[in-house]
């Protein structure tokens, strides 16, 4: 017999079978949760003969034995029968229940109830030896019952007072009612901090946009002042040059007619002699007033003021546009302009997807190949010049935004991803990148200078020369891009592309200020390059 509850059972559980299915290699499992636990997604491997199964759709597609679930009911039930009929063969000794302190079974439907043999703590309640078999059969969870001798109160319930009873339930509440109370008053201190840290931050962001506004309407008041100042200056200057051109007309027609006068009474002298002395000395007035006179147009100047003109619709629409200012969106590496020397790695941003994107600064996350392995990194940030807040739109001839990062060991490889902020948050990462310095061997582009005697400076340009470009073929396929930034240290650079001559002007720049230059090299179909010197150069203070 035990032989064969052996094979009944499930040979990873060790219980018998529950809702038997069998393998495609003929092996018997529970379906629940033996084969279930063994699927790995429509494949499992049998624990008997650790053969590699495939089954389309996984464990619902797997046979149920009925045959074997009805031998293993019926295997269940025979101990019992096996232990009914022994305990009727007995039946002739089995007491009956009958004195006062018998301890009657619970579960006999004969009357009266047999003698009870143990009582069930679990179950709170007392059995005959044949009831207790038909109950409490070998197996789980009745196995983990607790039986003892027969008891009148197996579980015996403990009696209170009524009072007493509500009494503590009364504690209970007060206690639960006092855990409430502390905790709101806790979190009604909390909102109260919390609304002042609020409010404070409210009043600061509040002073912040009042200052902005302020600020702005200061410069356009400064303009408004120059403008007029502007214009005042220009009518006072002609209006003296007209009214001198005047005073110049009235003196020219006072000695007009005084000569016309003496001319009148020159022709009225009788004597001849006397009138041929007067009439030449006359004649030569005349005619010099004359010629003088000629010169003078009849018709007034005409006055224009159309370099005078202002016209403000662009920055009414840039004032009605005024918004709050939203994060910035991810920015994007453009992969295909992404160079690399023996020590420089130069990373070129591409547009912001918004053109209306506020920058602050750009964060670029990088780690070598050793630091990868060690979950390390490191974090370059590279800020807005100035008063440049929108980023991406393009620079003069279309140049691009780069983040040049120097002292980079050679022959090594690099990651980087790139996050862009401002005040109102961070934006989401780019896709990382990795590049690989190149060997001093593999770098054989040659390094363009700079010629810093020969550059010149303007209030808002500057005049870079240099002779690199014109020194290296066409054919060769290297580009050579001028890159400037604001003299400053974590400052974005900008990009410029030369285009075969020895000197590029950079426009744009503010007066009196430093700015850092620097040509590279590139050679874009392998991505090397070479940096050249760097020049450093102040713009000329502004006239205005």
């Amino acid at each position: 017999m035990e032989a064969v509850e052996d094979e009944l059972r499930c040979p990873v559980c060790l219980e018998l079978f529950e809702c038997p299915i069998i393998l495609p290699c003929s092996h018997i499992l529970c379906r629940s949760p033996c084969a279930e636990r063994l699927f790995v997604r429509e494949s499992i491997r049998c624990p008997v003969c650790r053969d590699n199964s495939f089954v389309t759709g996984g464990v619902e597609r797997l046979p149920r034995v009925i045959s074997l679930e009805h031998i293993i009911d019926q295997f269940r039930i025979a101990p019992i029968e096996e232990l009914v009929d022994e305990s009727s063969d007995e039946s002739e000794s089995v007491e009956v229940a009958s004195g006062p302190d018998d301890i009657q079974c619970q579960l006999c439907e004969e009357r009266p109830p047999r003698k009870a043999t143990q009582s069930c703590l679990h179950c709170n309640a007392s059995y005959c030896q044949r009831c207790l078999a038909l109950s409490h059969p070998n197996k789980e969870p009745f196995s983990q019952h607790r039986l003892v001798e027969p008891r009148k109160y197996p579980k015996p319930q403990e009696l209170r007072c009524p009072q007493h009873h509500a009494k503590d339930i009364l504690q209970e509440n007060l206690t639960q009612a006092e855990e409430c109370h502390t905790q709101l008053s806790q979190s009604i201190t909390n909102h109260q901090e919390s609304i002042s840290n609020f409010q404070h931050k409210v009043s600061e962001r509040r002073l912040q946009i009042m200052e902005q506004f302020d600020t702005l309407v200061n410069e356009v008041e400064t303009k408004r002042e120059f403008f007029l100042s502007d214009l005042e200056y220009e009518e006072k200057s002609r209006t003296d040059h007209l009214q001198q051109r005047v005073a110049d007309y009235q003196k020219q027609t006072t000695d007009i007619a005084s000569l016309m006068h003496y001319t009148k009474d020159v022709l009225k002298e009788t004597e001849e002699c006397a009138f041929i002395q007067s009439a030449k000395s006359v004649n030569e007035k005349v005619r010099r007033n004359l010629d003088s006179a000629r010169v003078i147009s009849t018709c007034a100047p005409a006055i224009a003021l159309r370099h005078k003109v202002v016209d403000l619709r662009k920055e009414r629409v840039a004032v009605k546009d005024i918004a709050y200012l939203s994060v910035p969106s991810t920015p994007e590496i453009d992969v295909s302009k992404v160079t690399r020397s023996n020590s420089s790695i130069v990373i070129v941003l591409c547009p912001p997807e918004r053109d209306i994107d506020v920058l602050d600064a750009y964060k670029v996350y990088y780690c070598s190949e050793e630091q990868k392995k060690n979950n390390e990194q490191e974090i370059l940030e590279f800020r807005t010049p100035g008063e440049e807040r929108y980023l991406g739109r393009g620079t003069q001839g279309g140049g691009a935004v780069c983040l040049i990062h120097n002292n980079l060991e050679s022959d090594t490889r690099f990651y980087f991803s790139v996050k862009a902020y401002n005040a109102a948050g961070e934006s989401d990462m780019s896709e990382p990148i990795n590049v690989i310095t190149l060997s001093h061997a593999q770098n054989t582009i040659p390094v363009p200078e700079i010629l810093e005697d020969q550059c010149r400076t303007y209030s808002y340009s500057i005049q870079i020369y240099s002779p690199s470009p014109l020194s290296i073929p066409p054919e060769s396929g290297i580009s050579h891009y001028l890159v400037y930034r604001e003299s400053s240290l974590n400052k974005i650079w900008k990009s410029l592309l030369l285009y075969g001559r020895v000197d590029h002007r950079v426009f744009g720049l503010e007066p009196n200020t430093l700015y850092d230059f620097v040509i590279m090299a590139c050679e874009t179909w392998n991505g090397e390059c070479q940096v050249s010197n760097q020049v450093t150069l102040r713009t000329e203070r502004s006239a205005y």
